[in-house]
């Protein structure tokens, strides 16, 4: 605040423990997290939070496990959900290593900053295009009640009555 900071971005990554501890190598608990956020929760610039979907053995349950971590972070006029980006599978990382290991990339895929609006990903057990819908519907499925999921998993599609679904919460979701 003494530096007048406007922002303040916290990598959460990943919203299930046991997975940002074997893949991510963050051996930080939900606990510690949670507490960081209350921390900023009082402060003049706004905390976001961000999060990474689509990564190596990632499937729709465990995107959902992000999203329940991501519910019980304490929101208040500073503290900002900012919605997730989709992993991209940067050469030289480990998690990129994994994802051609196991058969998910190709050894010669080129990846770039402007890959991370897809997954260039084929996974067995969730596709690209579910990946992409929940990154477009994640910071609904954090602020929209459960009751309004079935609504939400509408807008995931890309489809005429998909894309109608997320323009409506889009219009809610701003006000």
């Amino acid at each position: 605040e003494e530096m007048h900071m406007l922002r303040m971005n916290i990598g959460v990554e990943h919203g299930n423990f046991e997975y940002r501890k074997k893949y991510l190598k963050r051996n930080v608990s939900d606990e510690v997290q949670i507490k960081a956020f209350e921390m900023l929760s009082d402060k003049k610039y706004v905390t976001c939070a961000n999060c990474i979907i689509g990564m190596p053995d990632e499937n729709r349950e465990l995107i959902f496990d992000t999203i329940n971590f991501m519910r019980r972070l304490q929101f208040s006029k500073n503290i900002d959900a900012t919605g997730a980006y989709i992993w991209a599978p940067y050469h030289g990382t480990p998690l990129r290593d994994l994802a051609i290991e196991k058969g998910y990339l190709k050894e010669d895929t080129i990846t770039s900053i402007s890959n991370t609006s897809y997954s260039l990903l084929n996974y067995p057990s969730i596709t690209s295009e579910e990946i992409q819908g929940l990154a477009r519907t994640f910071s609904y499925y954090v602020k929209f009640p459960k009751d309004r999921w079935d609504e939400i998993k509408i807008a995931e599609k890309f489809t005429d009555e998909g894309n109608l679904m997320h323009k409506k919460l889009g219009i809610e979701f701003d006000k």
